[in-house]
C-alpha cells in the first residue's frame, strides 16, 4: 500500500532480501529490503516533490 501511495505504482513482493539496522543515541531505524516486480502504474514522486518544495521554502 505504501508503494502505491508514494509512487502511484503497483508491485508484487517476491521475497525479503535483508534488513539493515541503524542506531544512534536519538533513534533507531530498520530498513527492510525486498525483491519486487513492477505490475502497473507510472512512477510519480508526488509526496517527495511536495516535501522538497516545503523544505526549500523554509530555507529561504
Amino acid at each position: 500500500m505504501q508503494i502505491y501511495e508514494e509512487l502511484a505504482n503497483e508491485i508484487s513482493i517476491h521475497h525479503e532480501m535483508t534488513r539493515v539496522a541503524y542506531h544512534n543515541p536519538k533513534f533507531s531505524l530498520t530498513l527492510y529490503l525486498f525483491i519486487c516486480k513492477w505490475k502497473s502504474g507510472n512512477v510519480a514522486l508526488a509526496e517527495h516533490i511536495q516535501a522538497n518544495s516545503a523544505y526549500r521554502r523554509l530555507q529561504n
